[in-house]
């Protein structure tokens, strides 16, 4: 399982910053006066513009509270957790994450999986928004698959200086635009996921993976607060 952690911590940094910053915009996006103009642009605009807007507003942010990260974690994550959460697929990048073996769980299973898993990627989330709170990314191009699908080519600098090519999977739910999946510098976050949450799987069996993830989001909780 910590194998994910470094993953997280290395491959997939500068990814992650991406995907806070789609949820940021759409957010801001419910104040009254500009709600309805502004969210028909979120719902119905061009991604790569969303991402563009999204992220000056989301390190605009995270620098405005950067203080709490040393002082108080636990109050900066659930920041990021009020305008993240609507606007990230939790449920459907779980599933594709387990693979062959959501199946094979019970709906009581699936609805822990899809909690921890939620509690582990935030964690990791405010982690790398902090990181990367001062970058300038640059988005390269787009491609659609139809008008509920793109994929976003970003481009950033990681904390060594070196650029990272990032590819952001969107799709629209509901009017939403929901990141599926990012990939950065050819590995994606969801199959490198699959591959090592199945290792798990084989050597524990699902109840003692699910319960290894329960452990480790309750030492990392522990850890924060102290």
């Amino acid at each position: 399982m910590n194998n994910i952690v470094n993953v997280v911590r290395v491959g997939f940094i500068g990814a992650l910053v991406f995907f806070l910053s789609v949820t940021e915009l759409a957010a801001q996006t419910t104040a009254p006066a500009v709600a309805a103009k502004g969210s028909a642009q979120t719902q119905r605009g061009d991604a790569s513009e969303v991402i563009r807007v999204a992220i000056e507003d989301v390190l605009s942010t995270m620098r405005e509270n950067e203080a709490l990260y040393g002082n108080n974690p636990q109050k900066l994550q659930a920041i990021i957790e009020i305008t993240a959460l609507p606007y990230l697929s939790i449920p459907h990048m779980a599933k594709l994450s387990l693979g062959k073996n959501w199946k094979s769980a019970t709906p009581q299973q699936q609805a822990t999986i899809v909690r921890e898993f939620q509690i582990y990627l935030m964690r990791s989330y405010v982690r790398t928004l902090y990181s990367y709170r001062y970058v300038k990314p640059e988005i390269l191009s787009r491609e659609d698959s139809g008008a509920d699908k793109t994929v976003l080519k970003v481009s950033v600098k990681n904390e060594r200086g070196s650029t990272v090519s990032l590819l952001l999977r969107l799709e629209k739910n509901e009017n939403r635009w929901q990141i599926l999946d990012i990939n950065a510098e050819g590995i994606s976050l969801v199959v490198t996921a699959r591959g090592l949450f199945n290792d798990e799987i084989s050597k524990k069996g699902l109840d003692g993976f699910i319960q290894s993830l329960i452990e480790q989001n309750k030492k990392a909780s522990l850890n924060d607060s102290q």
